[in-house]
């Protein structure tokens, strides 16, 4: 079972989080979630700014299974 976002805790921490539970590095759990952008595209930051769009936010909260208003409501605005 994927950890559960936390309200407070940065979408790149939930998602190195996910990647750890499942013995996965952060671009491998990227290219096999079916990202809409490519891995390369990851701010070096990302752990802060993760560069993630709709669809992907979408797609990462059914594998997850949790509510995709939970993950929109850890990221970051980016701008």
């Amino acid at each position: 079972m994927a950890p559960r976002p936390l309200p407070d805790k940065p979408f790149g921490g939930w998602f190195a989080r996910v990647a750890g539970r499942y013995k996965m590095s952060v671009e491998q759990l990227w290219l096999d979630s079916g990202m809409d952008r490519p891995a390369a595209s990851l701010n070096p930051v990302w752990l802060r700014w993760a560069d993630v769009g709709d669809a992907s936010v979408d797609r990462l909260s059914w594998l997850a299974r949790v509510e995709a208003r939970s993950l929109s409501a850890i990221m970051p605005t980016v701008g």
